[in-house]
């Protein structure tokens, strides 16, 4: 097993994750915080509280403990489906809400 280290963040969703080389490549709903009341019962920051699709990228072979994160898209979304024959795999289309 191997730890990788982050800003703290909040991933709900993920969309796939497939092996290239030597790299682990991820598509996930990054949210700087979660898309939840407070301790003290306030919602969340709009700015923080909306998942945007990220490409996060791994290096198996680096010796680091931090990994690539990436915005692919502005857009606020949630709920990241591919076409599931190509689960684990890389792939081109992907869709969300």
């Amino acid at each position: 097993m191997r730890w990788f280290r982050c800003d703290p963040c909040f991933v709900p969703h993920d969309m796939n994750a497939y092996e290239d080389g030597n790299k682990i490549v991820a598509h996930v709903m990054q949210l700087d915080a979660p898309p939840t009341l407070d301790p003290h019962g306030k919602p969340p920051d709009p700015a923080k509280g909306v998942g945007r699709l990220h490409r996060w990228t791994f290096d198996l072979a680096g010796t680091s403990d931090g990994f690539a994160r990436e915005p692919i898209d502005d857009l606020p979304a949630d709920f990241p489906r591919l076409d599931e024959r190509f689960a684990l795999n890389p792939y081109r289309y992907g869709f969300f809400t």
